[in-house]
């Protein structure tokens, strides 16, 4: 009995994995583009198309999964920078309460919880700050000089007595993150920048225009009385040829485009991992804790949607 329990365990277990979401071997099994693209039907398009749709489908199902564990706990955050504030301006957990319950507040209590964060932070109270509005200009910059003298004694002083000084890893892993993040993004736009060469090509333009000219001038011989038989002929002859030329030459810049892209999306995914540690990491060494979650996929499936959007309009220069 307990044999079958546990067999029935591990198949359990077994099915649970294949059903788990696994982003390089989806990668991976992504449908490369069909040959000779300039000479497929319109039901191989078609099947192809809705095969890209699949995949579509799936990974948007992911990004939503994905996204709902990259939240972060506002109330963690919230609760985080209150201790924070009870620490620096150094106020007790009474104050803490008040403050997160804010709304029950009364003014005089506002104003002296502002009075108190204001002495410990700047040494400084309110009906200091109340009097300053009564002084002359020179009495204003008299008293200015004198604390901004006091103030500075104080900063030394709290320096010398910590010792403290910026934790250098923090700032070595907010420049590591800041270096990679900038080399992925580099890539990705120069991509991004080859996509738009075609697209703005003034000779495809030109192209495509001949071609939708000749179209328009066969329209218009449709129905038409005179012989114009030949002449359509002609006609339809110059576009077929012309869409030839037209869908060989643009496909073929667009698919290198597309394989780069591949290629760069299937090599990048250490990076997006490296980065969301990274981002994690600086993210939580700051003084207010954020606790990001250990999600570590999001941009990159991102990426992979944008490349799906790519293969999806493999077809666009084999003109109707």
């Amino acid at each position: 009995m307990k044999l079958n329990i546990t067999l029935i365990t591990l198949l359990l277990m077994t099915n649970v994995g294949k059903a788990q979401f696994q982003t390089q071997k989806f990668v991976n099994s992504i449908p490369s583009p069909p040959n000779d693209i300039c000479k497929t039907s319109a039901d191989d398009r078609q099947a192809f198309v809705q095969k890209v749709s699949t995949f579509q489908i799936e990974l948007d199902e992911q990004i939503k999964k994905t996204r709902r564990a990259s939240r972060v706990d506002g109330n963690y955050v919230r609760n985080e920078a209150l201790k924070q504030m009870a620490t620096q301006y150094g106020l007790s957990d009474t104050d803490v309460q008040k403050m997160k319950s804010s709304k029950k507040m009364s003014a005089e209590d506002k104003a002296a919880l502002a009075n108190k964060m204001m002495q410990q932070q700047a040494n400084v109270s309110l009906g200091e700050v109340k009097n300053l509005q009564k002084m002359s200009n020179e009495g204003r910059k008299a008293w200015a000089q004198a604390y901004s003298a006091e103030a500075f004694a104080m900063a030394q002083g709290k320096a010398n007595d910590s010792g403290q000084k910026p934790p250098s890893n923090t700032v070595e892993l907010a420049q590591q993150l800041q270096q990679l993040n900038a080399q992925v993004q580099q890539r990705r736009e120069n991509i991004s920048d080859e996509y738009k060469k075609i697209i703005m090509d003034p000779q495809r333009i030109m192209d495509e225009q001949k071609i939708l000219a000749w179209n328009a001038q066969f329209s218009s011989l449709i129905g038409a009385n005179g012989g114009q038989g030949e002449k359509m002929d002609s006609i339809a002859l110059q576009v077929k040829n012309a869409k030839e030329l037209y869908c060989e030459k643009y496909t073929a810049r667009y698919l290198k485009v597309l394989n780069d892209q591949y290629k760069d999306m299937s090599a990048s995914y250490n990076d997006y991992i490296r980065i969301a540690d990274l981002t994690r990491l600086v993210a939580n060494s700051q003084p207010v804790k954020v606790n990001l979650p250990q999600e570590k996929e999001m941009e990159y499936l991102e990426y992979i949607k944008v490349y799906l959007i790519h293969l999806s309009a493999v077809f666009n220069y084999q003109l109707k």
